[in-house]
Protein backbone atom coordinates (compact mmCIF):
# COMPACT_ATOMS: atom_id res chain seq x y z
CA UNK A 1 0.00 0.00 0.00
CA UNK A 2 1.11 3.59 -0.64
CA UNK A 3 2.62 5.36 2.39
CA UNK A 4 1.29 8.85 3.10
CA UNK A 5 3.12 11.78 4.66
CA UNK A 6 1.55 13.97 7.35
CA UNK A 7 1.10 16.67 4.71
CA UNK A 8 -0.71 14.21 2.45
CA UNK A 9 -2.95 13.15 5.34
CA UNK A 10 -3.93 16.77 5.91
CA UNK A 11 -4.54 17.30 2.22
CA UNK A 12 -6.81 14.24 2.08
CA UNK A 13 -8.80 15.38 5.12
CA UNK A 14 -9.23 18.85 3.65
CA UNK A 15 -10.22 17.45 0.27
CA UNK A 16 -12.83 15.22 1.88
CA UNK A 17 -14.38 18.21 3.62
CA UNK A 18 -14.95 19.90 0.29
CA UNK A 19 -15.75 16.75 -1.65
CA UNK A 20 -19.20 16.21 -3.14
CA UNK A 21 -20.84 13.10 -4.53
CA UNK A 22 -22.73 10.28 -2.87
CA UNK A 23 -21.02 6.98 -2.20
CA UNK A 24 -22.54 3.88 -3.80
CA UNK A 25 -21.96 1.07 -1.32
CA UNK A 26 -23.79 -1.81 -3.02
CA UNK A 27 -20.77 -3.60 -4.48
CA UNK A 28 -18.87 -3.60 -1.18
CA UNK A 29 -21.99 -4.60 0.77
CA UNK A 30 -22.74 -7.54 -1.53
CA UNK A 31 -19.12 -8.67 -1.49
CA UNK A 32 -19.22 -8.83 2.31
CA UNK A 33 -22.72 -10.28 2.81
CA UNK A 34 -25.17 -10.05 -0.10
CA UNK A 35 -27.83 -12.02 1.80
CA UNK A 36 -28.10 -9.40 4.55
CA UNK A 37 -30.78 -7.15 3.13
CA UNK A 38 -34.15 -5.81 4.25
CA UNK A 39 -37.10 -8.11 3.70
CA UNK A 40 -39.20 -7.40 0.63
CA UNK A 41 -42.13 -6.97 3.03
CA UNK A 42 -41.89 -5.56 6.54
CA UNK A 43 -44.28 -3.78 8.87
CA UNK A 44 -44.84 -0.10 7.93
CA UNK A 45 -42.45 2.41 9.44
CA UNK A 46 -43.36 5.95 10.51
CA UNK A 47 -43.02 8.47 7.67
CA UNK A 48 -40.06 10.06 9.47
CA UNK A 49 -38.10 6.81 9.05
CA UNK A 50 -38.08 7.07 5.26
CA UNK A 51 -35.25 9.05 3.67
CA UNK A 52 -34.29 10.24 0.22
CA UNK A 53 -32.15 7.78 -1.71
CA UNK A 54 -28.84 9.49 -2.56
CA UNK A 55 -28.70 7.61 -5.87
CA UNK A 56 -32.19 7.42 -7.42
CA UNK A 57 -33.69 10.22 -5.26
CA UNK A 58 -36.84 8.27 -4.39
CA UNK A 59 -38.32 8.77 -0.92
CA UNK A 60 -38.27 5.03 -0.14
CA UNK A 61 -34.82 4.72 1.43
CA UNK A 62 -34.43 3.39 4.97
CA UNK A 63 -31.41 3.38 7.23
CA UNK A 64 -29.71 0.27 8.58
CA UNK A 65 -26.71 -0.06 10.87
CA UNK A 66 -23.30 -1.46 9.92
CA UNK A 67 -19.67 -1.12 10.90
CA UNK A 68 -17.70 0.55 8.09
CA UNK A 69 -14.10 -0.53 7.51
CA UNK A 70 -11.44 1.90 6.26
CA UNK A 71 -7.80 1.04 5.58
CA UNK A 72 -6.34 -2.05 7.20
CA UNK A 73 -7.96 -1.96 10.61
CA UNK A 74 -10.15 1.10 11.28
CA UNK A 75 -13.87 0.62 11.82
CA UNK A 76 -16.44 3.39 11.97
CA UNK A 77 -18.80 1.59 14.32
CA UNK A 78 -22.59 1.71 13.99
CA UNK A 79 -22.51 3.63 10.75
CA UNK A 80 -25.84 4.54 9.16
CA UNK A 81 -26.25 3.14 5.66
CA UNK A 82 -29.19 3.92 3.39
CA UNK A 83 -30.92 1.10 1.56
CA UNK A 84 -33.40 2.08 -1.12
CA UNK A 85 -36.51 -0.07 -1.36
CA UNK A 86 -37.06 1.37 -4.86
CA UNK A 87 -33.70 0.81 -6.60
CA UNK A 88 -32.23 -1.80 -4.23
CA UNK A 89 -28.96 0.09 -3.78
CA UNK A 90 -26.93 0.77 -0.62
CA UNK A 91 -25.40 4.20 -0.31
CA UNK A 92 -23.90 6.82 1.98
CA UNK A 93 -24.88 10.48 1.51
CA UNK A 94 -21.84 12.56 0.59
CA UNK A 95 -21.57 14.45 3.89
CA UNK A 96 -21.84 11.22 5.88
CA UNK A 97 -19.12 9.50 3.84
CA UNK A 98 -16.89 12.54 4.21
CA UNK A 99 -17.33 12.44 7.96
CA UNK A 100 -16.56 8.72 8.31
CA UNK A 101 -13.54 8.94 6.00
CA UNK A 102 -12.16 12.02 7.74
CA UNK A 103 -12.46 10.23 11.10
CA UNK A 104 -10.57 7.27 9.65
CA UNK A 105 -7.77 9.50 8.36
CA UNK A 106 -7.42 11.32 11.65
CA UNK A 107 -7.40 8.02 13.53
CA UNK A 108 -4.69 6.69 11.21
CA UNK A 109 -2.61 9.83 11.66
CA UNK A 110 -2.96 9.65 15.45
CA UNK A 111 -1.79 6.03 15.45
CA UNK A 112 1.14 6.70 13.13
CA UNK A 113 -0.27 4.75 10.19
CA UNK A 114 1.35 5.57 6.87
CA UNK A 115 -1.09 3.89 4.51
CA UNK A 116 -4.23 5.30 2.93
CA UNK A 117 -7.28 5.14 5.21
CA UNK A 118 -9.52 7.38 3.11
CA UNK A 119 -11.25 4.58 1.19
CA UNK A 120 -14.13 2.48 2.48
CA UNK A 121 -13.18 -1.15 1.87
CA UNK A 122 -15.58 -3.38 3.80
CA UNK A 123 -18.77 -3.43 5.86
CA UNK A 124 -20.02 -5.66 8.64
CA UNK A 125 -23.76 -5.66 9.38
CA UNK A 126 -23.68 -8.72 11.68
CA UNK A 127 -24.38 -6.65 14.77
CA UNK A 128 -27.05 -8.78 16.40
CA UNK A 129 -26.34 -11.12 19.32
CA UNK A 130 -24.49 -14.03 17.68
CA UNK A 131 -23.41 -16.19 20.63
CA UNK A 132 -26.55 -17.42 22.41
CA UNK A 133 -25.96 -19.32 25.63
CA UNK A 134 -29.57 -19.72 26.77
CA UNK A 135 -32.12 -21.93 25.04
CA UNK A 136 -35.82 -21.71 25.81
CA UNK A 137 -37.31 -24.99 24.64
CA UNK A 138 -40.90 -26.19 24.75
CA UNK A 139 -41.31 -29.45 26.73
CA UNK A 140 -45.00 -29.74 25.83
CA UNK A 141 -47.95 -27.86 24.40
CA UNK A 142 -50.35 -29.74 26.69
CA UNK A 143 -51.91 -28.00 29.68
CA UNK A 144 -54.43 -28.73 32.41
CA UNK A 145 -55.69 -25.12 32.30
CA UNK A 146 -57.69 -23.61 29.44
CA UNK A 147 -56.82 -19.92 29.69
CA UNK A 148 -58.89 -18.11 27.07
CA UNK A 149 -55.97 -15.86 26.07
CA UNK A 150 -53.44 -18.70 25.62
CA UNK A 151 -52.49 -19.41 22.02
CA UNK A 152 -51.19 -22.79 23.15
CA UNK A 153 -54.72 -24.12 23.30
CA UNK A 154 -54.92 -23.67 19.53
CA UNK A 155 -51.85 -25.66 18.47
CA UNK A 156 -51.18 -29.38 18.18
CA UNK A 157 -50.97 -30.95 21.65
CA UNK A 158 -47.71 -32.90 21.93
CA UNK A 159 -44.54 -33.48 23.96
CA UNK A 160 -40.88 -33.45 23.07
CA UNK A 161 -39.33 -36.85 23.73
CA UNK A 162 -36.36 -37.33 26.05
CA UNK A 163 -34.39 -38.68 23.08
CA UNK A 164 -35.04 -35.57 21.00
CA UNK A 165 -34.26 -33.32 23.96
CA UNK A 166 -30.92 -35.12 24.33
CA UNK A 167 -30.18 -34.48 20.64
CA UNK A 168 -30.89 -30.77 21.13
CA UNK A 169 -28.37 -30.60 23.97
CA UNK A 170 -25.81 -32.53 21.88
CA UNK A 171 -26.24 -30.03 19.07
CA UNK A 172 -25.79 -27.02 21.39
CA UNK A 173 -22.41 -27.55 23.15
CA UNK A 174 -22.00 -23.85 24.05
CA UNK A 175 -25.25 -23.85 26.03
CA UNK A 176 -25.11 -22.55 29.62
CA UNK A 177 -28.79 -22.47 30.59
CA UNK A 178 -31.95 -24.17 29.38
CA UNK A 179 -35.45 -22.84 30.04
CA UNK A 180 -38.17 -25.48 29.95
CA UNK A 181 -41.16 -23.39 28.94
CA UNK A 182 -43.61 -23.06 26.09
CA UNK A 183 -47.32 -23.07 25.40
CA UNK A 184 -48.11 -25.83 27.92
CA UNK A 185 -47.57 -26.87 31.54
CA UNK A 186 -44.02 -28.33 31.50
CA UNK A 187 -44.53 -30.94 34.25
CA UNK A 188 -47.30 -32.55 32.17
CA UNK A 189 -44.55 -34.04 30.01
CA UNK A 190 -43.71 -37.29 31.81
CA UNK A 191 -40.09 -36.85 30.71
CA UNK A 192 -39.84 -33.46 32.47
CA UNK A 193 -37.75 -34.63 35.42
CA UNK A 194 -35.47 -36.85 33.29
CA UNK A 195 -34.91 -33.80 31.04
CA UNK A 196 -33.95 -31.70 34.06
CA UNK A 197 -31.54 -34.40 35.24
CA UNK A 198 -30.02 -34.69 31.77
CA UNK A 199 -29.45 -30.94 31.63
CA UNK A 200 -27.95 -30.88 35.14
CA UNK A 201 -25.58 -33.71 34.17
CA UNK A 202 -24.25 -31.28 31.57
CA UNK A 203 -23.83 -28.64 34.29
CA UNK A 204 -26.54 -26.43 32.79
CA UNK A 205 -28.68 -24.01 34.75
CA UNK A 206 -32.32 -25.07 34.42
CA UNK A 207 -35.27 -22.69 34.63
CA UNK A 208 -38.96 -23.31 34.07
CA UNK A 209 -42.47 -21.89 34.35
CA UNK A 210 -45.58 -23.43 35.88
CA UNK A 211 -49.21 -22.62 36.53
CA UNK A 212 -48.60 -23.97 40.04
CA UNK A 213 -51.31 -26.61 39.95
CA UNK A 214 -48.95 -29.59 39.67
CA UNK A 215 -47.01 -29.07 42.92
CA UNK A 216 -48.16 -32.25 44.64
CA UNK A 217 -46.12 -33.63 47.54
CA UNK A 218 -44.32 -36.09 45.27
CA UNK A 219 -43.64 -33.50 42.56
CA UNK A 220 -42.35 -31.01 45.13
CA UNK A 221 -39.82 -33.57 46.31
CA UNK A 222 -38.80 -34.37 42.72
CA UNK A 223 -38.41 -30.66 41.92
CA UNK A 224 -36.05 -30.06 44.82
CA UNK A 225 -34.06 -33.25 44.26
CA UNK A 226 -33.70 -32.56 40.53
CA UNK A 227 -31.67 -29.40 41.12
CA UNK A 228 -33.82 -27.16 38.94
CA UNK A 229 -32.64 -23.60 39.62
CA UNK A 230 -35.74 -21.48 39.08
CA UNK A 231 -39.47 -21.85 38.60
CA UNK A 232 -41.85 -18.99 37.84
CA UNK A 233 -45.53 -19.34 38.76
CA UNK A 234 -48.33 -17.40 37.10
CA UNK A 235 -51.08 -15.69 39.13
CA UNK A 236 -53.52 -13.23 37.54
CA UNK A 237 -55.75 -12.28 40.49
CA UNK A 238 -56.16 -12.57 44.26
CA UNK A 239 -59.87 -13.24 43.79
CA UNK A 240 -60.60 -16.97 43.25
CA UNK A 241 -63.55 -16.30 40.94
CA UNK A 242 -61.64 -13.78 38.83
CA UNK A 243 -58.66 -16.14 38.72
CA UNK A 244 -60.88 -18.98 37.51
CA UNK A 245 -62.47 -16.74 34.88
CA UNK A 246 -59.19 -15.98 33.11
CA UNK A 247 -57.42 -19.26 33.92
CA UNK A 248 -60.25 -21.55 32.98
CA UNK A 249 -60.14 -24.68 35.17
CA UNK A 250 -57.67 -22.91 37.47
CA UNK A 251 -58.06 -23.06 41.25
CA UNK A 252 -56.29 -20.21 43.05
CA UNK A 253 -56.23 -21.91 46.45
CA UNK A 254 -54.72 -25.04 44.92
CA UNK A 255 -51.99 -22.93 43.33
CA UNK A 256 -51.24 -21.07 46.57
CA UNK A 257 -51.10 -24.32 48.54
CA UNK A 258 -48.72 -25.74 45.94
CA UNK A 259 -46.40 -22.73 46.16
CA UNK A 260 -46.35 -22.94 49.95
CA UNK A 261 -45.76 -26.69 49.82
CA UNK A 262 -42.79 -26.24 47.48
CA UNK A 263 -41.18 -23.32 49.31
CA UNK A 264 -41.61 -25.02 52.70
CA UNK A 265 -40.17 -28.34 51.53
CA UNK A 266 -37.22 -26.54 49.95
CA UNK A 267 -36.44 -24.55 53.09
CA UNK A 268 -37.08 -27.32 55.61
CA UNK A 269 -34.83 -29.77 53.76
CA UNK A 270 -31.99 -27.31 53.21
CA UNK A 271 -32.27 -26.88 49.45
CA UNK A 272 -31.06 -23.60 47.93
CA UNK A 273 -33.07 -24.15 44.76
CA UNK A 274 -35.45 -23.69 43.12
CA UNK A 275 -35.74 -19.95 43.51
CA UNK A 276 -39.42 -19.13 43.00
CA UNK A 277 -40.72 -16.25 40.88
CA UNK A 278 -44.11 -14.67 40.25
CA UNK A 279 -45.52 -13.47 36.93
CA UNK A 280 -48.93 -12.95 35.39
CA UNK A 281 -51.25 -11.23 32.94
CA UNK A 282 -53.29 -8.28 34.18
CA UNK A 283 -56.42 -6.68 32.76
CA UNK A 284 -58.09 -3.35 33.39
CA UNK A 285 -60.36 -4.98 35.99
CA UNK A 286 -57.41 -6.62 37.82
CA UNK A 287 -54.63 -4.06 37.39
CA UNK A 288 -55.24 -2.61 40.87
CA UNK A 289 -54.60 -6.05 42.37
CA UNK A 290 -50.94 -6.12 41.35
CA UNK A 291 -49.48 -5.12 44.72
CA UNK A 292 -51.83 -7.52 46.52
CA UNK A 293 -50.83 -10.36 44.18
CA UNK A 294 -47.14 -9.76 44.85
CA UNK A 295 -47.70 -9.53 48.60
CA UNK A 296 -49.81 -12.70 48.61
CA UNK A 297 -47.18 -14.54 46.59
CA UNK A 298 -44.43 -13.36 48.94
CA UNK A 299 -46.39 -14.64 51.95
CA UNK A 300 -46.55 -18.09 50.35
CA UNK A 301 -42.81 -18.29 49.65
CA UNK A 302 -42.22 -16.50 46.34
CA UNK A 303 -38.71 -14.99 46.15
CA UNK A 304 -38.60 -13.03 42.87
CA UNK A 305 -40.86 -10.66 40.94
CA UNK A 306 -40.30 -11.77 37.35
CA UNK A 307 -42.77 -9.67 35.39
CA UNK A 308 -46.41 -8.86 34.79
CA UNK A 309 -47.84 -7.97 31.41
CA UNK A 310 -51.03 -6.57 29.93
CA UNK A 311 -53.05 -8.71 27.55
CA UNK A 312 -50.91 -9.51 24.50
CA UNK A 313 -51.69 -7.30 21.48
CA UNK A 314 -49.85 -9.46 18.96
CA UNK A 315 -52.22 -10.11 16.05
CA UNK A 316 -51.80 -13.89 16.08
CA UNK A 317 -52.88 -13.85 19.72
CA UNK A 318 -55.78 -11.43 19.30
CA UNK A 319 -57.08 -13.65 16.50
CA UNK A 320 -57.77 -16.47 19.00
CA UNK A 321 -59.38 -14.31 21.71
CA UNK A 322 -63.15 -14.64 22.20
CA UNK A 323 -64.98 -11.81 20.45
CA UNK A 324 -66.16 -10.31 23.72
CA UNK A 325 -62.55 -10.15 24.99
CA UNK A 326 -60.77 -8.58 22.02
CA UNK A 327 -61.53 -5.05 23.15
CA UNK A 328 -59.44 -5.60 26.29
CA UNK A 329 -56.25 -5.04 24.30
CA UNK A 330 -57.22 -1.37 24.00
CA UNK A 331 -56.42 -1.02 27.72
CA UNK A 332 -52.79 -2.11 27.22
CA UNK A 333 -51.10 1.24 27.94
CA UNK A 334 -53.21 1.96 31.01
CA UNK A 335 -52.47 -1.46 32.49
CA UNK A 336 -48.76 -1.20 31.66
CA UNK A 337 -48.54 2.11 33.50
CA UNK A 338 -49.95 0.51 36.66
CA UNK A 339 -47.53 -2.41 36.30
CA UNK A 340 -44.57 -0.04 36.04
CA UNK A 341 -45.64 1.73 39.22
CA UNK A 342 -45.94 -1.62 40.98
CA UNK A 343 -42.36 -2.47 40.09
CA UNK A 344 -41.18 0.76 41.71
CA UNK A 345 -42.43 -0.40 45.11
CA UNK A 346 -39.61 -2.97 45.34
CA UNK A 347 -41.68 -5.53 47.24
CA UNK A 348 -39.53 -8.38 45.91
CA UNK A 349 -36.15 -8.63 44.16
CA UNK A 350 -36.45 -8.60 40.37
CA UNK A 351 -35.54 -11.12 37.69
CA UNK A 352 -32.61 -8.86 36.78
CA UNK A 353 -31.39 -9.10 40.37
CA UNK A 354 -31.67 -12.89 40.20
CA UNK A 355 -29.87 -13.22 36.86
CA UNK A 356 -27.04 -10.95 38.03
CA UNK A 357 -26.65 -12.82 41.32
CA UNK A 358 -26.76 -16.24 39.65
CA UNK A 359 -24.73 -15.18 36.58
CA UNK A 360 -27.44 -16.34 34.18
CA UNK A 361 -27.39 -14.27 30.94
CA UNK A 362 -30.88 -12.85 30.49
CA UNK A 363 -30.11 -9.71 28.46
CA UNK A 364 -32.57 -8.63 25.79
CA UNK A 365 -29.73 -7.55 23.52
CA UNK A 366 -28.96 -3.98 22.57
CA UNK A 367 -30.74 -1.14 20.77
CA UNK A 368 -29.76 -0.12 17.26
CA UNK A 369 -29.98 3.66 17.71
CA UNK A 370 -32.51 3.96 14.88
CA UNK A 371 -35.86 2.53 15.94
CA UNK A 372 -37.36 -0.12 18.20
CA UNK A 373 -35.80 -3.45 17.47
CA UNK A 374 -35.54 -7.06 18.62
CA UNK A 375 -32.14 -8.49 19.51
CA UNK A 376 -32.97 -11.51 21.66
CA UNK A 377 -29.97 -13.02 23.41
CA UNK A 378 -31.88 -16.25 24.00
CA UNK A 379 -32.77 -18.85 21.39
CA UNK A 380 -36.29 -20.27 21.28
CA UNK A 381 -37.32 -23.72 20.15
CA UNK A 382 -40.73 -25.25 19.64
CA UNK A 383 -41.60 -28.73 20.90
CA UNK A 384 -40.61 -29.92 17.41
CA UNK A 385 -37.04 -28.65 17.85
CA UNK A 386 -37.61 -25.85 15.34
CA UNK A 387 -35.84 -22.63 16.28
CA UNK A 388 -38.04 -19.53 16.06
CA UNK A 389 -37.06 -15.85 16.34
CA UNK A 390 -39.05 -15.34 19.55
CA UNK A 391 -41.27 -17.12 22.07
CA UNK A 392 -44.49 -15.69 20.62
CA UNK A 393 -44.42 -17.75 17.43
CA UNK A 394 -46.12 -21.12 17.31
CA UNK A 395 -45.04 -22.42 13.89
CA UNK A 396 -41.64 -23.01 12.28
CA UNK A 397 -40.19 -20.27 10.08
CA UNK A 398 -37.62 -22.46 8.33
CA UNK A 399 -37.27 -26.23 8.69
CA UNK A 400 -33.49 -25.91 8.36
CA UNK A 401 -33.47 -24.27 11.80
CA UNK A 402 -34.11 -27.50 13.67
CA UNK A 403 -31.96 -28.34 16.69
CA UNK A 404 -32.95 -32.00 16.73
CA UNK A 405 -31.53 -32.45 13.24
CA UNK A 406 -28.84 -29.76 13.00
CA UNK A 407 -25.97 -28.40 15.13
CA UNK A 408 -26.34 -24.88 16.45
CA UNK A 409 -23.55 -23.46 14.29
CA UNK A 410 -25.26 -24.51 11.06
CA UNK A 411 -28.40 -22.67 12.18
CA UNK A 412 -26.56 -19.53 13.29
CA UNK A 413 -24.74 -19.38 9.94
CA UNK A 414 -27.80 -20.18 7.83
CA UNK A 415 -28.32 -17.31 5.37
CA UNK A 416 -32.07 -17.06 5.97
CA UNK A 417 -31.49 -17.09 9.74
CA UNK A 418 -28.86 -14.35 9.45
CA UNK A 419 -31.12 -12.27 7.23
CA UNK A 420 -33.94 -12.62 9.74
CA UNK A 421 -31.73 -11.55 12.63
CA UNK A 422 -30.39 -8.63 10.55
CA UNK A 423 -33.93 -7.39 9.92
CA UNK A 424 -35.05 -7.82 13.53
CA UNK A 425 -31.94 -6.05 14.81
CA UNK A 426 -32.67 -3.12 12.50
CA UNK A 427 -36.34 -2.96 13.52
CA UNK A 428 -37.61 -4.13 10.13
CA UNK A 429 -40.24 -6.54 11.37
CA UNK A 430 -41.79 -9.28 9.18
CA UNK A 431 -45.60 -9.50 9.05
CA UNK A 432 -45.76 -12.27 11.65
CA UNK A 433 -44.54 -9.74 14.26
CA UNK A 434 -47.61 -7.52 13.85
CA UNK A 435 -48.88 -6.25 17.19
CA UNK A 436 -45.87 -7.36 19.24
CA UNK A 437 -44.83 -4.82 21.89
CA UNK A 438 -41.32 -4.78 20.40
CA UNK A 439 -42.71 -3.21 17.22
CA UNK A 440 -44.43 -0.27 18.93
Amino acid sequence: MVELSVQTFNEKVNSLIGQTGDFRLTEIWNRCHAHLKPFDEFLPLPDTQYKTCPLCHSDRAIEVVAHLGFGADYWAENGLVRYCCECGEYALPDERYQDYAAQALLWAQHHGCKTDYSQLQRVDARLWWTTPKVLSIEPTTKCNFSCWYCVGRHVKQEDISLEDFAKVLEHFPSLEAVVLVGQGEPIMNQAFFPMVRLAKQRHLRVLSVSNGSTFSTSNVQKICESGIDYISISIDSINPDTFAESRCDGNLQQVLRGIKRLSSYRDEHGYKYPVLGIKGTLFNHTKDQLVDIIQLAKEHGIDILEFFQPLNRKKSYVDIYPEDKKGLVEEFDEVQEIINKGYEMNILPTADDFSACENIPLSKGRPNGLRKNCDEEWMYSLVSGDVIPCCQLTAPVDTNWNLINNPIDSILMDKHYERTRFNLFNGLFPPYCEGCYQTR
